[in-house]
């Protein structure tokens, strides 16, 4: 939802502002569609899946970190069981989300062409020992404020902040 993909973004930007350090959002020019983000929708500028891969290129290709916040989520599952006859469906228990586009972006940036840092912030057992998410984040912390501490630490001196 709106709120789900954007008010840990506003927090965190909130956070940085005072020191000179500017959160660019990925979403800010793409449209809410409906009352969730989708991954694809029929916006020729700022919905197709080429425009979302090229914004998110761009982004990480400009930063100077990148500060993914990947908590645990579990959604439920509703399939159609052909032994619940037609129209039927089963409930399956909580999974983890079918897809995570910011691990593309965390790729991009440990590369060797962009070799930005990555600030990881999660929860989940999963994406923490990950060996190939642990080989590409140089931080991975429980919180947002362990995260925003990190980027203070490291990018501030470079606004004018503690250089020493």
């Amino acid at each position: 939802s709106e709120g789900e993909a954007n008010d840990w973004r506003k927090k965190v930007s909130a956070l940085l502002e005072p020191h000179g350090l500017v959160g660019i959002s990925p979403l800010r020019c793409e449209p809410i569609h409906g009352e969730r983000y989708a991954a694809n929708y029929p916006n020729p500028k700022f919905g197709t899946s080429k425009a979302i891969a090229a914004k998110n290129k761009y982004d990480v290709a400009a930063c100077d970190m990148v500060f993914a916040y990947l908590p645990k989520v579990l959604t439920r599952h509703m399939i159609a069981h052909k032994d619940n006859g037609p129209g039927q469906s089963l409930l399956l228990p909580d999974q983890k989300r079918d897809s995570i586009g910011t691990i593309l972006e965390i790729g991009w940036a440990s590369s060797q062409q962009h070799s930005k840092p990555v600030i990881l912030i999660t929860d989940d057992e999963f994406i923490i020992n990950h060996p190939v998410m642990a080989a590409c984040n140089g931080w991975c912390l429980p919180t947002l404020e362990d995260g925003v501490e990190v980027a203070i630490g490291l990018l501030a001196g470079y606004t004018g902040g503690k250089n020493v």
